[in-house]
């Protein structure tokens, strides 16, 4: 009898590979605080700082929102992923008067909770991209999923508390009844006697009353 062996891929023995393994590695919703520089040199690009909040899943995310930026309504576009704690992204930004920009960023996961980044600010002019600013921020993760790194470090950080004993119950008893107390028990009814037999005296003094003291 010959034996075969067949050598299967690690990834259909177990169903996911490494780099699967890792996508979800900062899932979650995460808060971002960026902070842009004023450009000197354009007074009416002001410095701006635009926290938000996004949520990754399976390590990329993309979301839109409508905000007031520096009194103008601007429609905002971000997209990004990050990988092995290296983070890419970019934003587009359309104000309501149709200028255009672009923010492209990247940055580095110094913990599962926390990601630093730095990026540049374009402007569309004249049919070109200029740079108006420089951006600095960070990501701060708020709700880890729990399949995430921060998710797994938070389980094991805050173990789930013990469940007290229920406390028993307790049983009614009934109260002990007092013991009876004996009771003397009754003798026979004693019967009366004849009366006793008037003394001779006692006739005497009846008939001859003067002769009794």
């Amino acid at each position: 009898m010959r034996w075969i062996f067949v050598l299967l891929p690690l990834t259909l023995v177990l169903g996911y590979s490494a780099a699967d393994a890792a996508s979800a590695d900062y899932d979650g919703k995460w808060l971002s605080e960026e902070t842009c520089s004023a450009n000197t040199g354009l007074p009416s690009y002001k410095a701006l700082s635009t926290p938000h909040t996004y949520t990754i899943e399976n390590g990329s995310w993309t979301d839109f929102r409508s905000e007031i930026v520096n009194g103008i309504q601007v429609e905002i576009r971000n997209t990004g992923h990050i990988q092995d704690g290296y983070l890419v992204g970019s934003t587009d930004l359309k104000s309501s008067f149709g200028e255009s920009r672009h923010l492209s960023w990247s940055g580095q996961a110094i913990s599962a909770f926390e990601i630093v980044d730095e990026g540049i600010e374009t402007v569309m002019t004249g049919g070109s991209w200029t740079q108006i600013r420089v951006c600095h921020g960070k990501q701060s993760m708020i709700e880890p999923s729990p399949v995430s790194l921060a998710g797994a470090e938070h389980g094991h950080q805050s173990p789930s508390k013990p469940v007290p004993a229920p406390l028993p119950v307790p049983v009614p008893t009934a109260s002990p009844r007092p013991s009876p107390v004996p009771q003397p028990i009754p003798g026979p009814t004693p019967v009366p006697g004849p009366a006793p037999a008037p003394s001779s005296t006692s006739i005497a003094c009846q008939k001859f009353p003067n002769l009794c003291p």
